[in-house]
């Protein structure tokens, strides 16, 4: 196949009203340009499987204040927040839940339904762990008598506005994993048998997993559950991850999930959090690799698409930037900040993510039934979609084979659909945004399929029917 290699130094400037931006980079697709994604607020989409991440609030690394009216632009339903036992009890038994209402209620305003990962320790209490992300579980008598009695309160305050609940984060973690899985299971028994008590209908979190490499620890798990009579308390399970490509490591989430299936084929798994730095040196995953704000926003949303491609719910790490003790700052944020952590712009990765929650909501799913042949120069991945009544409403596909690079370099592509492809087929870029109308000399029809001649590179593109935007008031 002919490669066109084509580098772009042009921007795309968005103009969102109250929202401070970074350019974003074209990707100067030869096709003729007929318009450009219009961005859906949380409110005006009635469900959706993509979240964003905000936390690090419970130990005042980020400001709610500084970014919430982003996170009502940005188009997701779902927010993950962290408890904050230590935030919240400063005084032995006495709890103020005032700086999480606050939090709470705001989201929720925006039409956004929060999730609470209740994590992280107290020293308080003596055995209490300690509010960094390297704790220990609570482990002295009084220490666990006092967090059982803390999931009471915060259960218990926040049942009519929180209707999930994750316990700790990354129990797993090889860096500091402090506990057993026995240990952490009869742990996560006491505090979800609390949980259901006071709100049987919510749903409860196990694990949030650093990473799914080894099923050991799931497994002794989910054994000892199961050996209590308890596996009918996990109604999800999270896993976590952070690959310098991501395209990479399904087949561990996959093998995660057979296993979970083999327990209760009720249990749900889901990407709990991930995401990529926009610079090199970087607090936490990533820090090693010279990513940049374009390779960011490539990288989020390859990492989004092919979750949400395999029918597996998403939560984007996460909003703002953040800085841990010591000004470590995590540039994973879709928002840049200033040292008062105030919004400097919005990056690239933001308007991306915007773009992707605004065309995919829950109307439309994975489509893993249809059959697409892709044909590229290099390693590609292709996703169908379909919308409620089982229609194909949607492919994305983008080359896969290396880590988001800093450059745009397009080529060319041959898409084949085993169906009567789409009336009218327009092409989006859902990084920029901008829609392209397909040349009908870039469409040949045969008796039982359809190819598309189109352009790739390593962001995702769209192809779908025009109507299928204009009906979404999209355009």
């Amino acid at each position: 196949m002919k490669k066109r290699i084509l580098f772009s130094c042009l921007f795309v400037i968005v103009v969102i009203s109250g929202i401070a931006q970074a350019p974003i980079d074209n990707s100067n697709i030869k096709f003729e340009e007929i318009g450009k994604i219009k961005p859906r607020k949380a409110i005006n989409i009635k469900s959706s499987y993509l979240g964003i991440g905000c936390e690090v609030l419970d130990r005042d690394f980020a400001c709610y204040d500084c970014y919430k009216e982003y996170l009502g632009n940005l188009g997701v339903k779902h927010a993950r927040f962290q408890s904050g036992w230590a935030k919240t009890e400063k005084q032995k038994g006495i709890y103020d839940f005032s700086w999480l209402d606050a939090v709470i209620d705001d989201c929720r305003s925006r039409g956004i339904q929060p999730w609470i990962n209740t994590v992280y320790g107290n020293e308080l209490y003596e055995g209490g762990g300690d509010i960094q992300s390297s704790s220990k579980l609570p482990y002295s008598e009084e220490a666990l008598e006092a967090w059982y009695k803390y999931i009471r309160n915060l259960v218990e305050h926040f049942k009519t506005r929180v209707f999930e609940w994750e316990i700790w984060n990354e129990i797993d973690h090889g860096g500091f994993k402090s506990s057993s899985a026995d240990q952490y299971a009869e742990f996560y028994i006491k505090t979800a048998s609390i949980i259901r008590e006071i709100q049987p209908s919510g749903k409860i979190t196990a694990l949030a997993l650093a990473g799914v490499g080894d099923t050991k620890f799931v497994r002794e798990f989910l054994d000892y559950l199961k050996a209590k009579d308890k596996i009918n308390l996990i109604n999800r399970v999270s896993f976590h991850g952070y690959p310098q490509n991501p395209d990479t490591g399904f087949e561990r989430s996959d093998a995660l999930i057979r296993l979970l299936k083999k327990y209760d084929g009720n249990i749900v798994a889901f990407q709990g959090e991930t995401g990529c730095p926009s610079s090199k040196g970087s607090s936490g995953a990533l820090s090693n690799y010279p990513f940049t704000e374009l390779s960011q926003a490539k990288w989020d949303l390859r990492r989004a698409m092919a979750h949400i491609g395999r029918g597996i719910q998403f939560s984007l790490f996460t909003l703002s930037e953040f800085n841990y003790p010591g000004n470590r700052l995590n540039t994973k944020g879709k928002l840049k900040i200033d040292n008062n952590m105030n919004v400097v712009h919005a990056k690239q990765s933001y308007f991306g993510y915007q773009n992707l929650t605004s065309v995919f909501d829950s109307s439309i799913v994975a489509g893993q039934s249809y059959d697409i042949r892709i044909d590229t120069d290099s390693t590609s991945v292709a996703y169908a979609f379909a919308d409620s009544k089982k229609n194909l409403a949607a492919i994305t596909y983008w080359n896969s084979g290396k880590i988001p690079s800093n450059r745009l370099t397009v080529t060319d592509a041959s898409l084949k659909i085993k169906s009567s492809g789409f009336k009218s087929p327009v092409l989006v870029d859902i990084r920029t945004g901008m829609i392209y109308k397909l040349p009908k000399a870039a469409i040949t029809s045969g008796k039982d399929n359809v190819e598309y001649r189109v352009p790739v590179y390593d962001s995702p593109i769209l192809i779908c029917d025009q109507k299928f935007l204009e009906k979404r008031g999209l355009m």
